[in-house]
């Protein structure tokens, strides 16, 4: 299951069903990022468009039940329902093209381009329902974020 954050009501019902119903032997694999984005070197201001976007984006879903920490749990979820061997890997998925890593940077273009595209489709139900804002707030917080989303200097990344 990959990039189901915030779509689950229970992630403990889901992994308690898949391991019921798994034949021994089966597995589950679950990829899901972590919001808010992570920056290692400080370059990612907390106060920038960008860290707000993705920490309003974790705070919205949450009031309702869904925040997109949700893989922060699933190494204990997996063990409470019954999985043994349990492995887990952190990833990096960067923001935008900074990595000087050719793999990491190609990786870097991907995500920057998803989410130039995605942003305000991302955004808008979240922040006008659960936070309040006006469609026209959205759209001028999200004209900021994508400044921020194609400046190499910020070094921000999704943890998978």
């Amino acid at each position: 299951m990959r990039m189901l954050t915030g779509s689950i009501d229970s992630w403990p019902t889901l992994i308690g069903q898949c391991f019921t119903n798994l034949q021994p032997g089966g597995y589950l694999e679950l990829c899901d990022p972590i919001y808010p984005i992570s920056c290692s070197d400080g370059s990612l201001p907390l106060d920038s468009p960008l860290y707000r976007w993705s920490s309003l984006m974790n705070t919205a879903p949450a009031s309702i039940g869904r925040s997109l920490d949700s893989a922060l749990h699933y190494r204990k979820q997996l063990a409470q329902a019954g999985f043994v061997n349990i492995k887990e890997t952190t990833l990096r998925l960067p923001t935008n093209t900074w990595p000087a890593d050719i793999r990491m940077k190609q990786l870097g273009a991907l995500t920057c381009q998803n989410l130039l595209d995605g942003l305000e489709g991302l955004s808008l139900a979240l922040f006008t329902r659960q936070l309040g804002w006006t469609r026209e707030e959205v759209a001028r917080f999200v004209a900021d974020v994508r400044k921020d989303v194609v400046n190499t200097d910020y070094h921000g990344y999704f943890e998978l």
